[in-house]
């Protein structure tokens, strides 16, 4: 890929901001640039947006494109981002599994992060996807670089603080979701995350009993307490799940925004997957990694061999984790627990196996 090509189209459509709208503007870089992600790097393509200063457009859902935008002017940034978007997605991919052909690496997993906020400098719904993605990636990379001490390990720690980023908030997620549809629907009250993802969890569930609730003349009837002949339990059940449940015009003008259709992915990513937005979402294994890292820092290499398939149970090498983390800590003064050498031990038996999740 050419990069200067790429900066000196960047130059005058930046340039031109002083003559057109920024809807034109970002309409006019995502065009030019999506050609090219095929054969970008990762590399080329933040040193591309850090170069001419240009932030990621939000992406929004195919839901959003087809019902809350019906003007074609309004509809061709949108899709021209989706468009992008979709490429962008399918080539992380390939730099995910170039990573993993690579040696064991500190830079990747940074260009991983950093792609992560770049892409939510304007977070969006497709955005979000594409960043959650690349914590992933980026989760797998940290756990072959910790398991490797050639790898600096300053290169790999440093990297965790950055996992804890605002957009996977109840609050971010919410902001998200009030974009796609539009309107200020997911109101969550200030402050207490737990009371926010409750209020979230909620509207969602009020939603989807929407969605049944109008998808037949004869569930609605249900639901309204006067169902035909031979639904009467159904119509029991299903006014016992609406109970208090308080639906708006609103709502039910735009009901289907509560039905997905599909989990969004870089092969699937014209689905409508808005409760991906609802559930809480973190790094499953970004615990267990950091025992590893402490492991690593405190003790300096992994003692034993490694022996595939062994049994737990007796293993020789998480005998001999076990026992060089007790004299550490008794060393330290510290009292003797095992718990951090343990998990160590699993991860590091994990990676070396290769069944640690991609």
């Amino acid at each position: 890929m050419n990069m200067n090509r790429w900066f000196l189209i960047g130059i005058p459509l930046l340039l031109s901001c002083t003559l057109g709208s920024a809807k034109e503007i970002r309409l006019g870089v995502l065009k030019t640039l999506t050609p090219d992600i095929p054969k970008a790097s990762i590399g080329q393509l933040l040193d591309y947006f850090a170069s001419n200063k240009y932030d990621m457009a939000p992406i929004y859902s195919p839901w959003h494109a087809t019902n809350i935008t019906t003007r074609s002017y309004d509809q061709t940034p949108i899709l021209a981002a989706r468009d992008f978007g979709g490429a962008l997605f399918l080539r992380i991919e390939d730099w995910a599994a170039e990573m993993k052909a690579r040696e064991p690496a500190t830079e990747p997993i940074q260009q991983f992060m950093d792609l992560a906020d770049l892409l939510m400098k304007s977070p969006g719904y497709g955005n979000f996807f594409m960043a959650k993605r690349c914590h992933e990636i980026a989760t797998y990379g940290i756990a072959r670089a910790l398991a490797d001490t050639n790898c600096p390990l300053y290169g790999v720690t440093n990297q965790f603080a950055r996992f804890d980023a605002a957009w996977k908030t109840p609050a971010g997620r919410a902001q998200m979701l009030n974009d796609d549809v539009g309107a200020r629907l997911f109101d969550i009250p200030p402050n207490d995350e737990k009371a926010q993802q409750q209020y979230l969890e909620r509207l969602w569930r009020i939603g989807q009993l929407m969605v049944m609730k109008y998808s037949t003349p004869e569930m609605q009837a249900c639901f309204e307490g006067h169902p035909p002949a031979g639904m009467e339990n159904v119509s029991e059940t299903v006014r016992r799940w609406y109970l208090g449940a308080y639906e708006t015009p609103f709502m039910r003008e735009h009901v289907l925004f509560f039905k997905d259709d599909g989990k969004v992915s870089a092969r699937n990513w014209n689905a409508n997957d808005h409760e991906t937005l609802i559930v809480p979402y973190a790094e499953p294994q970004l615990s267990r990694l950091k025992c590893l890292a402490e492991f690593r820092a405190a003790i300096g290499y992994f003692p034993g061999e490694f022996v595939p398939n062994e049994d737990s149970a007796t293993s020789q090498q998480k005998a001999a984790f076990i026992q060089v983390w007790s004299d550490y800590r008794k060393q330290k003064g510290l009292p003797d627990d095992t718990g951090v050498a343990v998990t160590a031990w699993e991860v590091y038996r994990d990676i070396m196996s290769c069944a640690f999740p991609e």
